[in-house]
């Protein structure tokens, strides 16, 4: 399948996704394309965890919470949505969807 070509390209030695922090540097942006991938195959559990590893990785929190917040929804956590898109400080373009739903989350 594309997915296991695409597990094979991105991660050619890794048989599991690690959460233990041991996600380098170099592969942040990876792990946040892979959560992407995993996301949009409707894999909400492994792309947590993927998105979990960007972050460790290095990549901005910022930049993670809105794909942590599409999760949440999709499991009906909506406590949690909330919760990821008020920690969202970056605002999105103005009218831009992004920058819609997170004043509609926060209740501006």
């Amino acid at each position: 399948t594309a997915r296991h070509h695409i597990e094979t390209v991105l991660f050619p030695s890794m048989p599991a996704i690690d959460t233990s922090g041991g996600a380098d540097a170099s592969r942040a942006n990876s792990w946040l394309l892979y959560g992407r991938i995993l996301l949009e195959s409707g894999d909400l559990a492994p792309a947590r965890k993927a998105f979990l590893s960007a972050q460790t990785g290095g990549v901005d929190k910022q930049k993670i919470l809105p794909w942590l917040a599409e999760i949440a929804f999709n499991e009906r956590q909506f406590s949690e949505v909330k919760h990821f898109m008020t920690a969202l400080r970056r605002n999105g373009e103005k009218g831009g969807e992004l920058a819609q739903v997170r004043v509609w989350w926060r209740g501006e």
